[in-house]
Formats: structure tokens, C-alpha cells, sequence
């Protein structure tokens, strides 16, 4: 049999050396293992959220409520459009009626002034005719006055009786120019219906 007892035992300085060397590759491991852990963790804590990439989160928020006070600004621009228009057509409204209110009294005025020039332009004068010669002037049926009257414009009103005078009053109302047309054609009526001088006396 052999001697195991006589093996010496190996040198304290070789126990040392593994002891060390067992500690370094444990630090390492331990080193690797927290390095692994902390590369693992990282890209966890780095990926941000789902909804900041796709506008799903809070993020997005603020810019939809920043586009809404462009669209509430449309809607106060476009209310005092309208309002200005309805301002436009009511002033536009209220010069047309100025206008025509213009107009009638335009046309009343010029109407006073006509009917103001007519009274004023109507004259009334007295004629006098022969009392021997009214019948005649009248004519059958007050046919000859009549045409005298629409030959001159003028209205012509005889009396009824001359009260024993030799002539008759006759008062011919019109403007001046129609009485003076009926004082004419009057006249040659009267005229042309006279006797002849001594006419008479050779006939009797």
C-alpha cells in the first residue's frame, strides 16, 4: 500500500492564489450581471409611449385645442360680415325711401305750380254783343257756340237778357289767348251778320 501521508501538503501561497482568483471572476460576474441588468432596464425606461408616437395620448391634445380658436375666430369674422351686409341693406333701404319721399314731394310741388300757373293764366273778361245777334251767335241747338268754344278754348256764357239795352254782356272765360281767339271769331260773326248800310230801307 501506499503512503498517502507522505504526499506533503500543497504550499499555503498556491491556496491563496485560487482564492483571489475565484473572487476576481465572481466580481466579474457580478460586474456582467449588473452591466446586463442595466442594458436590459434602459431601453424600457428610453422607449417613450406608444401614444406620443401615434398622437393617441395627452400630447396631441394641445394641438387640437390650439386649432379651435382659429375655428372660433372664423365664426366671430363671419358674424360681423353679416352684420356689416344687413347694415349696408338697411342704409340702402333708407336712401331708396329718401328718394322717393324726394320724388312725391317733387311732384306735388310741380303740380301746385301748374295748377298755381293755370289759376293765375285764367282770365275772365266781359263782351258785349249785339242783342240782335245773340240767336244767331248761339245758332240751332246752340250748335255755333259750341263750335266757338272749341275753336278757341274759351268759355263763353251769355246773359239772358240784355234788360232793354241794345247790347247783351257776355263774359268769356279762359286764358288770354282763348279769349282773344273768341273775341275775334266773335266779331266776324258779328260781322258778317250785320245788315248791310241802307240794305234795310230799300227792302221795307
Amino acid at each position: 500500500m501506499a503512503d498517502f501521508t507522505a504526499v506533503p501538503p500543497p504550499p499555503s501561497g498556491s491556496a491563496g492564489g485560487v482564492n483571489d482568483a475565484f473572487k476576481d471572476a465572481l466580481q466579474r460576474a457580478r460586474q456582467i450581471a449588473a452591466k446586463i441588468g442595466g442594458e436590459s432596464a434602459q431601453p424600457q425606461s428610453s422607449v417613450p409611449p406608444v401614444s406620443n408616437d401615434y398622437g393617441y395620448g395627452g400630447q396631441k391634445r394641445p394641438l387640437e385645442d390650439g386649432d379651435q380658436p382659429d375655428a372660433k375666430k372664423a365664426a366671430p369674422q363671419n358674424d360681423s360680415f353679416s352684420s356689416q351686409h344687413a347694415a349696408l341693406q338697411q342704409q340702402i333701404q333708407q336712401q331708396q325711401q329718401q328718394l322717393q319721399q324726394q320724388q312725391q314731394q317733387l311732384q306735388q310741388q310741380l303740380q301746385q305750380q301748374q295748377q298755381q300757373q293755370q289759376q293765375r293764366s285764367v282770365v275772365t273778361e266781359e263782351y258785349k254783343l249785339p242783342d240782335g245777334m245773340v240767336g244767331f251767335i248761339i245758332g240751332r241747338g246752340g250748335e255755333q257756340i259750341s263750335r266757338i268754344q272749341q275753336d278757341s278754348g274759351c268759355k263763353i256764357q251769355i246773359a239772358p237778357d240784355s234788360g232793354g239795352l241794345p247790347e247783351r254782356s257776355c263774359m268769356l272765360t279762359g286764358t288770354p289767348e282763348s279769349v282773344q281767339t273768341a273775341k275775334r271769331i266773335l266779331d266776324q260773326i258779328v260781322e258778317k251778320g250785320r245788315p248791310a248800310p241802307g240794305g234795310g230801307g230799300g227792302g221795307g
